[in-house]
C-alpha cells in the first residue's frame, strides 16, 4: 500500500497534469515558446518556471505561484528543492535545470512537466565542481556542461590532478563524453554552429567535430571590461549587456553577437540595466538616473535606503530599430522578467513611503497596455527549505 505522502504527491501531479491540459477547448496545451535560450525564467504552456533560491512555477490560469516540488515534506534533499536551482531550457516537456544540494554537489537534472518525474543526469562532486560554470545547454541531441575530471593516472585526493572539460551526454541520460579541455573557459550556449564559450572577454566557437577553437569576438578590444548580464540566444545571435570602460565607466550596453559572421553590434545607445529577449524583439530597462540616498537611522550599522524615482521599460526589434517607450514605473523596480503577449511577468519591488524603504519583492505581472501591476497569489509565502538534522 502506498504511504499517505506518496498518495499526496501522486494526486498533486495528476491535478497538475489535468490543469496543464485544460487550457481552452483543445486537449493539447497551448505551447508558448519563442525559441529564446535564457537562464532565469522559462515560458511554457500556461506556466512560467523561475528560480527564487529554489524552483517555482507560476500558473497564468490561476494566478498562483507554487513550489515546483509537490512534496509537502520535502526538506531540500531532492533536486527540485536543493538550496539553489537554475532552470535552463525545456525540451519535449522536460524542464532541464541545475541544482546545488546541501552536500555542495552540482546536480544536472530534468523534470517531466506533465508527470513530475525527476531524473539526475550528472552528479558532480565537490572535486568535480567547475566553480561557477553551471550552464547546461542543448543542441537538440546532447546536453552540454562542464566538469572537473580526474586525469588519467591522477590521485582523486589531489585537486591539481583534475582538469576542466567540456562534456556532453544524450539529453535523456547515458555515457559522458569528454569533448574539449576548457580549463580557462566558461560554457555559454550550444548552437547548431558549435559551442559558444568565453574566456573572460574573449568569445570562442568550438567545432564539435574537429574540436577546433575559433575566436569570434574580443570584447576588450571593443572597449568593454566585463559581462553585466547572462547572455540570451536566438537564431544564431547572442544578446547580452557588457560594461563599458572610459567615459561612462560602469554603464552597460546591450550588444548582439552574430555567431556566424563574428560581428558585434551595439543595439541601443543608452545604458541598459536588464533585458528580456522575445521572438519579435527586445524589452529592456534603461539604467536609472542617479538614485536618491535616504538615511532612515543614525545607527551606523543601518544602511540608508536607495530610492529610484522612476524606471523606464522600452522595446526595440531584434536589430535595435523601431525603438520606443513602453511604460515608465514610479518607485517600482522590475527584475528577472519576461514578456509574453503584452504582459510582463517577473519580480516586482515597490517603494514603501511610510517606512522609507523597499517592500519585499514579489512575483507578479504588469499589463503593458494599461500599466496595471498585480501580485501572484502565494508569491511571497514560500521559505527556503530548512535542512533536517
Amino acid at each position: 500500500m502506498k504511504s499517505p505522502k506518496a498518495i499526496f504527491v501522486f494526486l498533486t501531479l495528476t491535478l497538475t497534469t489535468l490543469l496543464f491540459f485544460s487550457c481552452g477547448e483543445s486537449e493539447t496545451p497551448e505551447i508558448r515558446t519563442s525559441g529564446v535560450v535564457r537562464e532565469d525564467i522559462l515560458d511554457y504552456g500556461p506556466n512560467l518556471f523561475f528560480p527564487y533560491r529554489i524552483l517555482f512555477q507560476y500558473n497564468r490560469l490561476t494566478n498562483t505561484v507554487t513550489r515546483l516540488c509537490p512534496d509537502p515534506e520535502c526538506n531540500g534533499n531532492c533536486p527540485l528543492d536543493a538550496f539553489v536551482d537554475f532552470p535552463h531550457f525545456i525540451d519535449e516537456n522536460n524542464l532541464y535545470f541545475t541544482a546545488i544540494d546541501y552536500n555542495l554537489h552540482i546536480l544536472h537534472a530534468y523534470m517531466n512537466i506533465l508527470t513530475g518525474e525527476v531524473k539526475v543526469l550528472r552528479d558532480l562532486s565537490q572535486a568535480e565542481d567547475p566553480f561557477g560554470s553551471y550552464i547546461l545547454s542543448s543542441d537538440g541531441e546532447y546536453v552540454w556542461y562542464q566538469a572537473k575530471l580526474l586525469k588519467e593516472g591522477g590521485n582523486k585526493n589531489n585537486t591539481k590532478d583534475y582538469e576542466t572539460w567540456l562534456c556532453r551526454m544524450p539529453k535523456t541520460g547515458g555515457a559522458e563524453e569528454r569533448i574539449f579541455q576548457s580549463d580557462s573557459m566558461c560554457l555559454r550556449v550550444a548552437t547548431p554552429y558549435g559551442i559558444v564559450m568565453s574566456d573572460e572577454l574573449s568569445i570562442y566557437l568550438i567545432d564539435t567535430s574537429s574540436r577546433e577553437t575559433e575566436l569570434i569576438s574580443d570584447l576588450s578590444a571593443e572597449g568593454y571590461v566585463g559581462w553585466h548580464t547572462t547572455p540570451q540566444y536566438l537564431d544564431g545571435m547572442l544578446y547580452f549587456c557588457a560594461s563599458c570602460s572610459g567615459e561612462g565607466t560602469g554603464a552597460s550596453y546591450l550588444l548582439r553577437l552574430d555567431v556566424q559572421k563574428k560581428e558585434v553590434k551595439k543595439l541601443v545607445e543608452a545604458p541598459v540595466e536588464e533585458f528580456a529577449l522575445t521572438g519579435s524583439g527586445i524589452y529592456y530597462l534603461l539604467t536609472p538616473d542617479s538614485p536618491q540616498i535616504i538615511k532612515t537611522s543614525n545607527d551606523p550599522d543601518v544602511y540608508p535606503s536607495v530610492l529610484v524615482e522612476k524606471q523606464e521599460l522600452r522595446f526595440c526589434d531584434l536589430n535595435g530599430e523601431h525603438d520606443e517607450a513602453v511604460v515608465t514605473n514610479s518607485r517600482t523596480l522590475l527584475s528577472g522578467f519576461t514578456v509574453s503577449e503584452g504582459v510582463l511577468y517577473g519580480f516586482i519591488i515597490q517603494w514603501n513611503a511610510e517606512e522609507q524603504g523597499w517592500n519585499k519583492p514579489f512575483f507578479g505581472f504588469q499589463d503593458l497596455k494599461t500599466g496595471k501591476i498585480a501580485k501572484a497569489e502565494g508569491s511571497t509565502d514560500h521559505e527556503i527549505p530548512q535542512r533536517k538534522n
